[in-house]
């Protein structure tokens, strides 16, 4: 009796590990383990995160990819001294990550990311100085599955794609960090939450002609963690116009991808809560102006990306967002490669 459509080389094609894949979960597991986790404080610090493992174009690569992707923000924070005087402090935050991408079914898509953070402080309490953290972010995972894509069909004269995924984040490193003077630095610096969570998050896209229009939701919620801190729930909203760009050579062997997009994205995060009471300062919204481009050849995909903050609801004193930078290099791995976004 037959159980599956697929025959068991196909099987086995889409559903074995290989050895990059194997590496990984050894990596993350030692991570997991490591004695770092276990550290405790008198005081618990959380972030409001500003998104999880990014979707994008590069869903349709159906081979794996590893990649890293550097991604630069920063904050501006308005406060008062004790006599009165107002000051700033700048905050900048550096984050490298490793990412893998894996399809273990036609339609079934997982990807990983965890990095490394660095945080540097600039005038922090008015004291005029700057002091750089690093320390570890949290450990992303995420299922994407393929609902539409008709990308392939040559006779389709509008052209859909539509994923959906599934993400969770675990605790892993450092999220209650304190500086030389063993101060716990604040909320929205620190490299994770101390939480475990899980979210939904969505890509569609729309063309025709090679002009088309994008959309990526996400959401993400929350758990208290073990010091009875519960970080907010966040989400956000992206949406821009593409231009699809192919570059051939003469004998039309090899193609080159280019996809600029401009668009709008807008991101929330509710209040924090320790203890049941409310801390005002975490609850944010902001609206961003971003410009990226996704460029695709036969064995790498590269993705920059730059916001500009335009708009943003906060308390008063609420730290200020600034502009944003993504960049993302992935090698795609196994067999040769051929051109997969349409």
């Amino acid at each position: 009796m037959q159980i599956f459509n697929y025959p068991i080389h196909s099987i086995n094609k889409y559903y074995s590990l290989n050895r990059y894949f194997i590496g990984l979960i050894v990596i993350f597991t030692l991570a997991l383990s490591s004695p770092e986790k276990l550290n405790a404080c008198d005081v618990c610090g959380a972030s409001a995160q500003l998104g999880s493992t990014s979707m994008g174009f590069s869903q349709s690569i159906t081979r794996p990819l590893i990649g890293i992707n550097f991604v630069h923000w920063g904050y501006q924070t308005s406060a008062i001294t004790n006599l009165g005087n107002p000051y700033t402090t700048v905050d900048k935050i550096q984050s490298l990550n490793l990412n893998y991408a894996q399809y273990i079914h036609p339609k079934i898509q997982i990807q990983m990311n965890w990095g490394v953070n660095q945080i540097i402080r600039r005038n922090a309490y008015n004291e005029n100085k700057t002091e750089s953290i690093m320390a570890l972010n949290d450990l992303n995972f995420l299922i994407n599955y393929k609902i539409i894509d008709n990308r392939n069909q040559p006779f389709q004269k509008n052209k859909f794609l539509w994923l959906v995924g599934v993400n969770s984040k675990l605790p892993n490193g450092h999220y209650q960090i304190r500086d030389l003077e063993k101060r716990m630095i604040p909320q929205q610096l620190q490299p994770g939450n101390g939480s475990y969570s899980l979210g939904l998050q969505s890509f569609a896209s729309w063309n025709i002609n090679n002009i088309g229009v994008a959309f990526q939701t996400r959401i993400s919620r929350p758990f208290v963690n073990e010091l009875n801190y519960l970080p907010g729930l966040n989400g956000g909203f992206q949406t821009g116009l593409y231009y699809l760009r192919d570059f051939k050579n003469k004998n039309n062997s090899k193609t080159i991808k280019l996809i600029p997009q401009l668009g709008l994205k807008w991101d929330f995060n509710q209040s924090d809560r320790q203890y049941g009471e409310i801390i005002p300062t975490t609850k944010m919204q902001t609206g961003q102006l971003f410009s990226q481009v996704e460029l695709l050849t036969q064995n790498m995909y590269a993705h920059l990306f730059v916001g500009i903050p335009v708009h943003q609801l906060s308390a008063q004193n609420s730290p200020v967002l600034q502009p944003t930078v993504r960049v993302a290099v992935s090698f795609i791995l196994n067999k040769k490669a051929e051109s997969e976004i349409k």
